[in-house]
Protein backbone atom coordinates (compact mmCIF):
# COMPACT_ATOMS: atom_id res chain seq x y z
CA UNK A 1 0.00 0.00 0.00
CA UNK A 2 1.32 3.53 -0.88
CA UNK A 3 1.47 6.06 1.73
CA UNK A 4 0.02 8.42 -0.71
CA UNK A 5 -3.05 6.43 -1.33
CA UNK A 6 -5.18 8.06 1.64
CA UNK A 7 -4.58 11.43 0.62
CA UNK A 8 -5.21 11.07 -2.92
CA UNK A 9 -8.69 9.52 -2.39
CA UNK A 10 -9.46 12.12 -0.13
CA UNK A 11 -8.82 15.10 -2.52
CA UNK A 12 -10.43 13.50 -5.53
CA UNK A 13 -13.39 15.89 -4.87
CA UNK A 14 -12.27 19.67 -5.47
CA UNK A 15 -15.16 21.39 -4.55
CA UNK A 16 -15.84 20.07 -1.34
CA UNK A 17 -15.19 22.76 1.39
CA UNK A 18 -12.18 21.57 3.84
CA UNK A 19 -10.65 23.67 5.69
CA UNK A 20 -12.23 26.96 7.63
CA UNK A 21 -9.73 29.09 8.98
CA UNK A 22 -10.00 31.41 12.02
CA UNK A 23 -7.34 34.03 12.24
CA UNK A 24 -7.47 36.36 15.19
CA UNK A 25 -7.49 40.22 14.00
CA UNK A 26 -5.19 42.83 15.90
CA UNK A 27 -8.82 43.93 17.63
CA UNK A 28 -9.72 40.26 18.89
CA UNK A 29 -12.20 39.70 16.05
CA UNK A 30 -12.21 36.79 13.87
CA UNK A 31 -11.34 36.42 9.87
CA UNK A 32 -12.88 33.64 8.90
CA UNK A 33 -11.33 32.10 5.05
CA UNK A 34 -12.64 29.15 3.93
CA UNK A 35 -10.89 26.65 1.31
CA UNK A 36 -12.39 23.81 -0.96
CA UNK A 37 -10.31 20.44 -0.97
CA UNK A 38 -9.10 21.80 -4.90
CA UNK A 39 -8.05 25.28 -3.38
CA UNK A 40 -6.15 23.53 -0.92
CA UNK A 41 -4.45 21.35 -2.84
CA UNK A 42 -3.23 23.97 -5.26
CA UNK A 43 -1.87 25.38 -2.34
CA UNK A 44 -0.08 22.25 -1.33
CA UNK A 45 0.98 21.94 -4.93
CA UNK A 46 2.15 25.31 -4.87
CA UNK A 47 4.26 24.29 -1.88
CA UNK A 48 5.44 21.18 -3.75
CA UNK A 49 7.21 22.79 -6.07
CA UNK A 50 8.52 25.60 -3.73
CA UNK A 51 10.42 22.61 -2.11
CA UNK A 52 11.59 21.20 -5.43
CA UNK A 53 12.64 24.49 -5.92
CA UNK A 54 15.24 24.47 -2.84
CA UNK A 55 16.48 21.28 -3.40
CA UNK A 56 14.05 19.19 -1.06
CA UNK A 57 13.84 15.65 -2.06
CA UNK A 58 12.84 12.57 -0.77
CA UNK A 59 13.66 11.76 3.17
CA UNK A 60 15.30 15.66 3.75
CA UNK A 61 14.01 17.09 6.82
CA UNK A 62 12.15 20.65 7.17
CA UNK A 63 11.78 22.77 9.89
CA UNK A 64 8.49 23.87 10.60
CA UNK A 65 9.02 27.16 12.72
CA UNK A 66 5.75 29.23 12.99
CA UNK A 67 4.28 31.26 15.53
CA UNK A 68 0.32 30.30 15.33
CA UNK A 69 -1.19 27.37 13.65
CA UNK A 70 -1.69 28.85 9.97
CA UNK A 71 -2.96 27.32 6.88
CA UNK A 72 0.58 27.56 5.10
CA UNK A 73 2.21 24.58 7.90
CA UNK A 74 -1.07 22.64 6.86
CA UNK A 75 -0.36 22.99 3.34
CA UNK A 76 3.71 22.41 3.66
CA UNK A 77 2.56 19.04 5.61
CA UNK A 78 0.87 17.89 2.79
CA UNK A 79 3.22 19.20 0.50
CA UNK A 80 5.81 16.85 2.51
CA UNK A 81 3.77 13.56 1.15
CA UNK A 82 4.13 14.78 -2.03
CA UNK A 83 7.43 14.61 -1.87
CA UNK A 84 8.24 12.30 0.62
CA UNK A 85 10.32 15.19 2.98
CA UNK A 86 9.91 14.93 6.56
CA UNK A 87 8.59 18.01 8.62
CA UNK A 88 9.89 18.71 11.83
CA UNK A 89 8.17 20.17 14.60
CA UNK A 90 9.40 23.47 17.17
CA UNK A 91 7.16 23.98 19.78
CA UNK A 92 6.46 28.17 19.79
CA UNK A 93 5.58 28.77 22.81
CA UNK A 94 8.19 27.27 25.17
CA UNK A 95 11.48 26.02 22.86
CA UNK A 96 14.46 28.34 23.49
CA UNK A 97 16.68 29.79 21.08
CA UNK A 98 19.31 26.96 21.81
CA UNK A 99 16.71 24.90 21.26
CA UNK A 100 15.39 24.97 18.43
CA UNK A 101 18.72 25.15 17.02
CA UNK A 102 19.34 21.72 18.66
CA UNK A 103 16.19 20.19 16.73
CA UNK A 104 17.68 22.22 13.67
CA UNK A 105 20.91 19.99 13.71
CA UNK A 106 20.01 17.16 15.06
CA UNK A 107 17.88 16.29 12.47
CA UNK A 108 19.90 18.28 10.02
CA UNK A 109 17.06 20.33 8.67
CA UNK A 110 17.66 21.46 5.12
CA UNK A 111 15.16 24.55 5.17
CA UNK A 112 12.95 26.78 7.96
CA UNK A 113 9.99 27.64 7.27
CA UNK A 114 8.55 30.85 9.43
CA UNK A 115 5.91 33.13 9.69
CA UNK A 116 6.48 37.25 9.61
CA UNK A 117 5.45 36.77 13.61
CA UNK A 118 8.22 33.83 14.22
CA UNK A 119 10.33 35.03 16.98
CA UNK A 120 12.78 37.37 15.18
CA UNK A 121 15.41 36.66 18.61
CA UNK A 122 15.53 33.22 17.85
CA UNK A 123 16.01 33.41 13.90
CA UNK A 124 19.26 36.33 14.92
CA UNK A 125 20.60 33.26 17.09
CA UNK A 126 20.24 30.61 14.33
CA UNK A 127 21.56 33.07 11.62
CA UNK A 128 24.83 34.30 13.70
CA UNK A 129 25.34 29.78 14.35
CA UNK A 130 24.59 28.65 10.87
CA UNK A 131 27.88 26.90 11.15
CA UNK A 132 26.35 24.54 12.78
CA UNK A 133 23.78 23.72 10.59
CA UNK A 134 22.87 22.64 6.69
CA UNK A 135 20.94 26.10 6.87
CA UNK A 136 21.80 29.46 4.74
CA UNK A 137 20.74 32.56 5.10
CA UNK A 138 18.36 31.99 2.11
CA UNK A 139 17.09 28.63 3.29
CA UNK A 140 15.49 30.77 5.93
CA UNK A 141 11.49 31.51 4.44
CA UNK A 142 8.35 33.24 4.76
CA UNK A 143 6.22 30.40 3.68
CA UNK A 144 3.14 32.45 3.45
CA UNK A 145 5.63 34.69 0.81
CA UNK A 146 5.87 31.06 -1.40
CA UNK A 147 2.79 30.09 -1.70
CA UNK A 148 1.39 33.53 -3.02
CA UNK A 149 0.62 33.71 -6.73
CA UNK A 150 2.26 35.83 -9.70
CA UNK A 151 -1.72 37.21 -9.89
CA UNK A 152 -1.29 38.37 -5.87
CA UNK A 153 -3.85 35.37 -4.97
CA UNK A 154 -3.08 33.61 -1.60
CA UNK A 155 -5.83 30.65 -3.35
CA UNK A 156 -6.78 29.64 -6.43
CA UNK A 157 -5.82 30.64 -9.69
CA UNK A 158 -5.33 29.51 -13.60
CA UNK A 159 -1.90 28.73 -12.75
CA UNK A 160 -2.05 27.52 -9.28
CA UNK A 161 -4.96 24.80 -10.69
CA UNK A 162 -2.73 23.64 -13.84
CA UNK A 163 -0.06 22.91 -11.55
CA UNK A 164 -2.32 21.10 -9.49
CA UNK A 165 -3.91 19.34 -11.73
CA UNK A 166 -0.77 18.06 -13.51
CA UNK A 167 -0.06 17.07 -9.86
CA UNK A 168 -2.71 14.36 -9.54
CA UNK A 169 -2.69 13.72 -13.14
CA UNK A 170 -1.37 10.96 -15.45
CA UNK A 171 1.63 13.26 -16.71
CA UNK A 172 5.66 12.64 -15.64
CA UNK A 173 5.00 15.21 -13.19
CA UNK A 174 2.69 13.72 -11.50
CA UNK A 175 2.82 12.44 -8.00
CA UNK A 176 1.56 9.24 -8.81
CA UNK A 177 4.63 8.31 -10.71
CA UNK A 178 7.27 10.04 -8.72
CA UNK A 179 6.18 8.92 -5.35
CA UNK A 180 6.76 5.26 -4.33
CA UNK A 181 6.34 6.38 -0.85
CA UNK A 182 6.00 3.19 1.41
CA UNK A 183 3.83 3.11 4.80
CA UNK A 184 7.33 2.64 6.54
CA UNK A 185 8.46 6.24 5.04
CA UNK A 186 8.59 8.59 8.39
CA UNK A 187 5.51 11.01 8.06
CA UNK A 188 7.08 13.91 10.96
CA UNK A 189 9.53 14.26 13.38
CA UNK A 190 7.74 15.63 16.83
CA UNK A 191 10.05 16.23 20.13
CA UNK A 192 8.89 15.12 23.27
CA UNK A 193 8.55 18.27 25.65
CA UNK A 194 12.52 17.12 27.38
CA UNK A 195 11.69 18.18 30.60
CA UNK A 196 14.50 15.44 32.03
CA UNK A 197 16.96 16.84 29.36
CA UNK A 198 17.01 17.78 25.88
CA UNK A 199 14.12 16.81 24.01
CA UNK A 200 13.94 13.57 21.76
CA UNK A 201 13.10 13.75 18.10
CA UNK A 202 10.27 10.98 18.03
CA UNK A 203 9.64 9.68 14.00
CA UNK A 204 6.73 8.41 13.45
CA UNK A 205 5.68 6.72 10.23
CA UNK A 206 2.83 6.95 7.56
CA UNK A 207 1.77 3.23 8.97
CA UNK A 208 1.46 5.31 12.36
CA UNK A 209 -0.99 7.83 11.28
CA UNK A 210 -3.01 5.71 9.12
CA UNK A 211 -3.36 3.29 11.95
CA UNK A 212 -4.39 6.65 14.08
CA UNK A 213 -7.11 7.75 11.65
CA UNK A 214 -8.13 3.70 11.76
CA UNK A 215 -8.31 4.28 15.66
CA UNK A 216 -10.31 7.33 15.66
CA UNK A 217 -12.63 6.19 13.57
CA UNK A 218 -13.27 2.96 15.63
CA UNK A 219 -13.54 5.22 18.42
CA UNK A 220 -16.25 7.47 16.78
CA UNK A 221 -18.21 4.92 15.48
CA UNK A 222 -17.38 5.94 11.91
CA UNK A 223 -14.91 3.71 9.90
CA UNK A 224 -17.66 1.77 8.58
CA UNK A 225 -19.89 4.60 7.11
CA UNK A 226 -17.92 6.15 4.73
CA UNK A 227 -21.02 9.13 4.08
CA UNK A 228 -21.02 9.79 8.19
CA UNK A 229 -19.45 13.72 8.24
CA UNK A 230 -16.88 14.38 10.33
CA UNK A 231 -15.88 17.63 11.27
CA UNK A 232 -12.70 18.15 13.35
CA UNK A 233 -12.10 21.65 15.47
CA UNK A 234 -8.97 22.44 16.47
CA UNK A 235 -7.18 24.92 18.77
CA UNK A 236 -4.07 23.17 20.29
CA UNK A 237 -1.07 24.25 18.24
CA UNK A 238 0.74 22.42 15.76
CA UNK A 239 3.42 21.69 16.75
CA UNK A 240 1.77 19.36 19.03
CA UNK A 241 1.34 15.28 18.81
CA UNK A 242 -2.57 15.61 19.47
CA UNK A 243 -3.28 18.60 16.66
CA UNK A 244 -0.92 16.65 14.35
CA UNK A 245 -2.59 13.91 14.92
CA UNK A 246 -6.13 15.32 14.02
CA UNK A 247 -5.49 17.26 11.06
CA UNK A 248 -3.62 14.24 9.26
CA UNK A 249 -6.81 12.45 9.71
CA UNK A 250 -8.88 15.17 8.24
CA UNK A 251 -6.48 15.34 5.30
CA UNK A 252 -6.91 11.49 4.78
CA UNK A 253 -10.58 11.15 5.47
CA UNK A 254 -12.87 11.77 2.36
CA UNK A 255 -15.64 14.71 3.03
CA UNK A 256 -14.28 15.40 6.49
CA UNK A 257 -14.48 19.02 7.41
CA UNK A 258 -11.57 20.97 9.39
CA UNK A 259 -11.95 23.97 11.35
CA UNK A 260 -8.79 25.51 12.31
CA UNK A 261 -8.33 28.01 15.35
CA UNK A 262 -5.08 30.00 14.87
CA UNK A 263 -4.35 29.69 18.47
CA UNK A 264 -7.04 29.28 21.48
CA UNK A 265 -9.27 32.59 21.45
CA UNK A 266 -12.23 33.83 24.24
CA UNK A 267 -14.77 33.60 20.92
CA UNK A 268 -14.00 30.31 20.44
CA UNK A 269 -16.73 28.49 22.39
CA UNK A 270 -19.38 30.86 20.60
CA UNK A 271 -18.11 29.69 17.45
CA UNK A 272 -18.09 25.60 18.43
CA UNK A 273 -21.33 26.06 19.56
CA UNK A 274 -22.99 27.74 16.64
CA UNK A 275 -21.15 24.72 14.86
CA UNK A 276 -23.25 22.87 16.91
CA UNK A 277 -26.27 24.77 16.27
CA UNK A 278 -25.63 24.13 12.52
CA UNK A 279 -25.58 20.46 12.64
CA UNK A 280 -28.78 20.41 14.65
CA UNK A 281 -30.55 22.97 12.12
CA UNK A 282 -28.65 20.63 8.80
CA UNK A 283 -30.04 17.38 10.74
CA UNK A 284 -33.81 19.06 11.06
CA UNK A 285 -33.90 20.47 7.47
CA UNK A 286 -32.90 18.18 5.17
CA UNK A 287 -34.14 15.02 7.67
CA UNK A 288 -30.74 13.91 8.22
CA UNK A 289 -30.09 11.35 10.75
CA UNK A 290 -28.22 12.33 13.99
CA UNK A 291 -25.78 9.47 13.58
CA UNK A 292 -24.54 10.83 9.94
CA UNK A 293 -22.52 13.74 11.53
CA UNK A 294 -19.28 13.68 13.91
CA UNK A 295 -18.63 17.19 15.47
CA UNK A 296 -15.39 16.67 17.04
CA UNK A 297 -13.55 18.68 19.53
CA UNK A 298 -10.00 17.41 20.87
CA UNK A 299 -9.11 19.67 24.31
CA UNK A 300 -7.75 19.73 27.87
CA UNK A 301 -9.07 19.95 30.70
CA UNK A 302 -7.71 23.70 31.58
CA UNK A 303 -10.10 25.02 28.75
CA UNK A 304 -12.74 24.13 30.16
CA UNK A 305 -11.26 25.95 33.15
CA UNK A 306 -11.43 29.14 30.85
CA UNK A 307 -15.23 28.66 29.81
CA UNK A 308 -16.33 28.13 33.36
CA UNK A 309 -14.42 31.96 34.25
CA UNK A 310 -16.15 33.41 31.02
CA UNK A 311 -19.64 32.08 32.39
CA UNK A 312 -19.06 33.44 35.38
CA UNK A 313 -17.93 36.83 34.56
CA UNK A 314 -20.30 37.14 32.10
CA UNK A 315 -18.51 37.33 28.90
CA UNK A 316 -19.79 34.54 26.90
CA UNK A 317 -21.35 36.59 24.03
CA UNK A 318 -24.13 34.06 24.27
CA UNK A 319 -26.45 32.57 26.87
CA UNK A 320 -25.51 29.80 28.86
CA UNK A 321 -28.48 28.17 27.62
CA UNK A 322 -28.04 28.82 23.76
CA UNK A 323 -24.35 27.63 24.53
CA UNK A 324 -25.04 24.26 26.08
CA UNK A 325 -27.32 23.53 23.64
CA UNK A 326 -24.59 23.45 21.10
CA UNK A 327 -21.68 22.32 22.62
CA UNK A 328 -24.17 19.30 23.43
CA UNK A 329 -23.95 18.38 20.29
CA UNK A 330 -19.83 18.37 20.01
CA UNK A 331 -17.68 15.07 20.83
CA UNK A 332 -15.00 16.21 23.24
CA UNK A 333 -11.58 14.51 23.18
CA UNK A 334 -10.14 15.15 26.23
CA UNK A 335 -6.50 14.30 27.32
CA UNK A 336 -3.09 14.95 27.99
CA UNK A 337 -3.93 15.39 31.96
CA UNK A 338 -5.98 13.18 34.51
CA UNK A 339 -10.10 13.82 34.01
CA UNK A 340 -10.90 14.30 37.80
CA UNK A 341 -14.29 15.70 38.82
CA UNK A 342 -13.96 19.46 38.34
CA UNK A 343 -13.72 18.99 34.69
CA UNK A 344 -16.76 16.46 34.73
CA UNK A 345 -18.87 19.15 36.03
CA UNK A 346 -18.11 22.07 33.71
CA UNK A 347 -18.61 19.15 31.17
CA UNK A 348 -21.95 18.47 32.25
CA UNK A 349 -22.66 21.83 32.87
CA UNK A 350 -21.64 23.59 29.67
CA UNK A 351 -22.49 20.65 27.29
CA UNK A 352 -25.00 18.32 29.32
CA UNK A 353 -23.07 15.68 28.87
CA UNK A 354 -19.66 13.71 29.78
CA UNK A 355 -16.11 14.11 28.08
CA UNK A 356 -15.08 11.22 25.93
CA UNK A 357 -11.47 10.76 27.31
CA UNK A 358 -8.77 9.63 25.06
CA UNK A 359 -5.05 8.47 26.39
CA UNK A 360 -2.10 8.24 24.45
CA UNK A 361 1.59 9.94 23.70
CA UNK A 362 3.61 11.21 21.43
CA UNK A 363 5.51 7.99 21.09
CA UNK A 364 2.37 6.54 20.12
CA UNK A 365 1.15 8.39 17.31
CA UNK A 366 -1.35 10.32 20.14
CA UNK A 367 -4.11 7.49 20.72
CA UNK A 368 -3.90 4.22 22.73
CA UNK A 369 -6.82 4.25 24.64
CA UNK A 370 -10.69 5.91 25.00
CA UNK A 371 -13.75 5.50 26.85
CA UNK A 372 -16.04 4.00 24.15
CA UNK A 373 -18.57 6.04 22.82
CA UNK A 374 -21.08 3.11 22.81
CA UNK A 375 -21.19 3.21 26.65
CA UNK A 376 -24.23 5.00 28.54
CA UNK A 377 -23.60 8.34 30.52
CA UNK A 378 -24.42 6.19 33.46
CA UNK A 379 -21.61 3.35 33.13
CA UNK A 380 -18.66 6.26 32.06
CA UNK A 381 -19.74 8.20 34.82
CA UNK A 382 -19.88 5.19 37.17
CA UNK A 383 -16.32 4.21 35.85
CA UNK A 384 -15.22 7.88 36.46
CA UNK A 385 -16.32 8.12 40.21
CA UNK A 386 -14.94 4.56 40.75
CA UNK A 387 -11.65 5.81 40.16
CA UNK A 388 -11.83 9.06 42.03
CA UNK A 389 -12.88 7.66 45.24
CA UNK A 390 -10.77 4.36 44.92
CA UNK A 391 -9.46 3.11 48.79
CA UNK A 392 -6.47 1.00 48.64
CA UNK A 393 -6.01 -2.35 50.89
CA UNK A 394 -4.94 -0.34 53.97
CA UNK A 395 -8.22 2.23 53.36
CA UNK A 396 -6.47 5.15 52.60
CA UNK A 397 -7.76 7.21 49.86
CA UNK A 398 -5.57 6.52 46.37
CA UNK A 399 -7.98 8.42 43.60
CA UNK A 400 -7.06 6.94 39.92
CA UNK A 401 -8.22 8.09 36.53
CA UNK A 402 -10.65 6.03 34.16
CA UNK A 403 -9.31 6.49 30.81
CA UNK A 404 -10.89 3.64 28.86
CA UNK A 405 -10.00 0.92 26.96
CA UNK A 406 -7.93 -0.14 24.13
CA UNK A 407 -9.02 -0.08 21.18
CA UNK A 408 -9.07 -3.53 19.14
CA UNK A 409 -7.04 -4.21 16.32
CA UNK A 410 -5.29 -1.15 16.66
CA UNK A 411 -4.06 -0.61 19.96
CA UNK A 412 -2.55 -3.19 22.63
CA UNK A 413 -2.68 -2.37 26.24
CA UNK A 414 -1.09 -4.30 28.89
CA UNK A 415 -1.49 -2.93 32.77
CA UNK A 416 1.86 -3.08 34.94
CA UNK A 417 0.45 -3.34 38.89
CA UNK A 418 3.73 -2.34 40.00
CA UNK A 419 7.36 -1.60 39.53
CA UNK A 420 8.59 -2.90 42.42
CA UNK A 421 8.13 -6.73 43.86
CA UNK A 422 7.39 -5.40 47.20
CA UNK A 423 4.31 -2.86 46.53
CA UNK A 424 1.31 -4.42 44.92
CA UNK A 425 -0.72 -0.97 45.49
CA UNK A 426 0.92 0.88 43.00
CA UNK A 427 -0.50 1.05 39.39
CA UNK A 428 1.26 2.57 36.20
Amino acid sequence: MSALQGYLHSFSEWDDLFLTYYAINPDKTIATTNFTRGEFLILAARAKSFLVSRGIARGDHVCHYFSSNTVEDLAFRLASVFIGSIPVTVNWDADTPERVLYKITVTNCKLILCDSSTSKLTLEFIENNLAQTNITMQSIVDAKNCLISSEGDDKASDGGAMLAMMMMGEGETSIKHNSGLEMSSTRIVIFTSGTTGNPKGVRLSHSNYETNRSTFEQFLQVRDDPSIIVSTVVINPLHHTNSTSFTDWMLRRKGAKLHLFQRYTTPYWKILAQLGHDEIERCTTVGMQDSKSRLVAPAVSRHFDFLESLANSNKLYKSEEWISTGLNRVNFLIGSAPVGPSTVARLRRFAKKLPLVRFGSTETTLQVMGTPRSLSEEVRLSSFKRGWNHMNSQGKKQPGYYVGQQHQNNTEVMIVESVSKDDGEAFL
